[in-house]
């Protein structure tokens, strides 16, 4: 693997970011020091005022210098985004057709996420622009036979297209960072039976090209579904969700899922990554969540129904039931779902509520996965394990 190149300008947004806010910092502890050391020097407004203009000019440069970072990594091919059809395609995803009477629903949230409206969580500021002439992929570790692929290489491999849904472990119940596209890639399984595991292999480590690290259990990568994605909606995967190949494996949360991937490896121990030195979960396993996307907070009623709507998901397990409660809980209704797109993908309901009259009702849903096990009610935050509990949305409820 030859060095990722360090670009002027994303050196530049670096450096003006770090000066920024470190020169604030200073301007506000530096005085207050001075000041405490000198009894017969009054403190200066104007030291301050100095150090926060300079903070600033260096916040200023780094908020110039961002556009010209896209324009830097036109220069070098490290964008992605760009069509393109897979040249060995041994699988196609079959994708049953939306429900015209959901997507009509205003408000509810598509079916498949463009590129542009994708989630984005990163550990970087700015993302690392790969030079694809000399980007490689190394498989190695506790192999028979390592070996690496240019980009060229891998994309003259068998590869499948699948539908698959990320979610953040940082999201909270009813949040948004979640989404579903269609990707294309490479079974995982296919690039290690070709290097032959040995035996004793535990984890399968991935380090990406800016050195953000984790890992999946050696049966995790085995599965058919795990992929070296490098197709996203039709387009090479754009930078910011990792060009040019990243990993998707199924019913783990978006950390695991390794972008700009630089390096796999196969290693005998239980590796320890990025997030979990942070003491995040391991496992990672998404749990079953439900949101409601419509109505919003203000409702008009006619005397009719009024429809809520929303997505379910719980990664590889599925969704088999979604229900609605309008009266804190003590009765739930069951909501109508749409044909699920495939089994890595969340999946849009539907329910049609009659209001008991006008005022503010608590709208609570909750969802069943495929195995039949409930969305648990107990309310937790994302740490460490990922959030828990029902979403409930409070709409206000007026004639007309």
């Amino acid at each position: 693997f030859s060095p990722q190149r360090i670009e002027p300008v994303t050196s530049l947004i670096d450096a003006a970011v770090g000066a920024a806010v470190f020169l604030a910092a200073l301007a506000f502890i530096l005085p207050s020091a001075l000041d405490r050391s000198s009894e017969t020097e009054p403190a200066s407004p104007s030291r301050r005022r100095a150090l926060l203009g300079t903070a600033a000019i260096a916040a200023a440069i780094a908020i110039v210098s961002l556009p010209l970072s896209r324009i830097a990594a036109v220069g070098s091919g490290g964008l992605g985004n760009i069509a393109m059809a897979a040249r060995r395609l041994r699988s196609r995803a079959d994708i049953p057709a939306p429900d015209p009477a959901v997507d009509a629903l205003p408000g509810i949230t598509p079916r498949i996420t463009t590129n542009e409206n994708h989630y984005v969580v990163d550990t970087t500021l700015v993302k690392p622009r790969v030079l694809i002439d000399e980007w490689r992929l190394e498989i190695k570790g506790l192999v028979q036979s390592p070996f690496s692929l240019t980009y060229d290489q891998l994309l003259d491999l068998d590869a499948v297209e699948q539908i698959h849904t990320l979610e953040c472990i940082s999201n909270y119940v009813g949040g948004d960072l979640i989404s579903t596209a269609l990707w294309t890639g490479v079974p995982l399984r296919d690039l290690l039976d070709r290097a032959q595991v040995k035996t004793g292999a535990y984890d399968v480590a991935f380090t990406s090209v800016d050195g953000y690290t984790d890992s999946i259990p050696i049966a995790k990568a085995m599965e058919d579904r795990t992929l070296v994605a490098y197709l996203m909606n039709g387009k090479t995967v754009p930078q910011d969700h990792g060009y040019p190949a990243r990993m998707l494996v199924p019913n783990i949360y978006g950390m695991k899922n390794v972008k700009w991937i630089r390096t796999i490896e196969v290693v005998n121990y239980d590796f320890i990554g990025y997030w979990q030195q942070q003491g995040w979960s391991d496992s990672a396993n998404i749990n079953t969540n439900a949101r409601i996307d419509l109505p919003g907070r203000n409702a008009r009623w006619t005397g009719g129904t009024i429809p809520v709507a929303g997505i379910a998901f719980a990664g590889a397990r599925g969704i088999s039931k979604v229900e609605l409660s309008s009266d804190g809980g003590k009765s739930w209704g069951q909501a109508t779902l749409e044909a699920a797109m495939g089994p890595l993908s969340w999946r849009r309901w539907s329910y049609e509520w009659t209001p008991n009259g006008a005022g503010t009702t608590k709208l609570i849903v909750r969802a069943t996965d495929g195995s039949g096990n409930a969305e648990t009610p107990i309310a937790r935050s994302p740490y460490p394990d990922g959030s828990t509990g029902y979403d409930s949305v409070d709409v206000t409820v007026q004639r007309g």
